[in-house]
């Protein structure tokens, strides 16, 4: 895993979760290239973003302050989040940070699991966040367009009802 080799035969690629741990000044080779500047560059940006809808600063569409965030994620991508959302739980100072915000998780396309993930979230104030190294599972596209569909129909549902 280390060292860049193709060991995830399925799609016969790298599989670079080592080098998402690693410091901007290390090196990490793989297909010849050294993707630790890219993996700093997107983790940086990820920082800026998420300081902006803590603050306030990063609004929903309809000018709302995001509170609910529903992270979708298969596999490893939906236990890793998972799992240091259950160990902050344990930190004072992140439940203090974290009051008035929801964080729930989405793991599958299954019709009951995708109602009970979105039950009662408001659309207004509701960030989606897909954790996925790629989009070409299906059912992770499944579950995003599922969820895509519902924000859309219920903000026109509300753009309708109460304009």
């Amino acid at each position: 895993m280390k060292d860049g080799q193709a060991i995830n035969l399925t799609e016969n690629r790298a599989v670079a979760h080592t080098a998402l741990r690693c410091p901007k000044n290390s090196s990490v080779i793989i297909n010849g290239s050294n993707v630790i500047p890219d993996i700093h560059h997107v983790l940086d940006n990820i920082k800026v973003f998420s300081e902006k809808v803590r603050t306030g600063e990063w609004l929903g569409s309809t000018g709302k302050k995001l509170t609910n965030i529903l992270s979708i994620g298969i596999g490893g991508s939906y236990l890793g989040p998972e799992f240091v959302f259950e160990a902050l739980k344990c930190d004072k100072e992140s439940m203090k940070q974290s009051e008035g915000r929801t964080l729930r998780f989405l793991a599958n396309v299954d019709p009951v699991d995708v109602s009970r993930a979105i039950a009662g979230l408001d659309p207004e104030t509701t960030l989606v966040v897909i954790v996925s190294k790629v989009r070409l599972y299906i059912s992770i596209s499944m579950t995003i367009d599922i969820i895509n569909n519902l924000l859309i129909f219920i903000l026109l549902f509300y753009y309708y009802s109460f304009n």
